[in-house]
């Protein structure tokens, strides 16, 4: 067992208290912000969406939900990722995508990942479905939506960005 001891002064323990307050203040002004602003058809809202605490894929569907789409329960696909260090010309055409959302996947180079995929069955402001299937896609890193995507094969709607369909902007 080893014991340590030392002598403090009134003026080391005031400098003590003082730097964990700023080390505690700096880490609340530094620390990335979890809410986000809404943007919805261009006009902004009061309303914030949070990106992080997406623990379970009933998280995700009520993240969607609060979005205005109805999906499966059930992701029809999950999968685990890894993103390369270096994107390829599609990766990067993706990764715009998601910059213009204020997401950025370049940070999550070399990653694991992962990839939820929803069936959307019911669109916002009950606009009708097309006859193919739209599918929603969430990509998270440590329970925090990273980037995301709606897919349908119906050119309106092909890999379109959240901002466009779902009415939000990360920002």
């Amino acid at each position: 067992m080893f014991v340590f001891s030392f002598k403090a002064s009134k003026f080391r323990i005031l400098f003590a208290v003082v730097l964990c307050a700023l080390i505690a203040f700096a880490a609340v002004v530094l620390l990335p912000e979890t809410e986000h602003s809404v943007t919805v058809n261009g006009v902004q809202s009061d309303r914030k969406i949070r990106f992080d605490g997406m623990k379970t894929t009933a998280d995700l569907a009520a993240f969607a939900e609060n979005l205005g789409y109805a999906v499966d329960a059930t992701p029809a696909e999950s999968v685990n990722v890894k993103l390369p260090h270096k994107f390829d010309a599609v990766l990067e055409k993706y990764n715009e995508i998601q910059k213009s959302q204020g997401f950025n996947l370049a940070k999550y180079k070399n990653k694991e990942v992962v990839r939820h995929t929803f069936r959307v069955t019911a669109l916002p402001n009950e606009e009708p479905l097309p006859k193919d299937e739209v599918l929603l896609t969430f990509i998270l890193h440590k329970d925090k939506i990273i980037g995301g995507d709606l897919f349908s094969d119906r050119d309106s709607l092909t890999s379109r960005e959240f901002e466009l369909l779902c009415g939000i902007s990360n920002s």
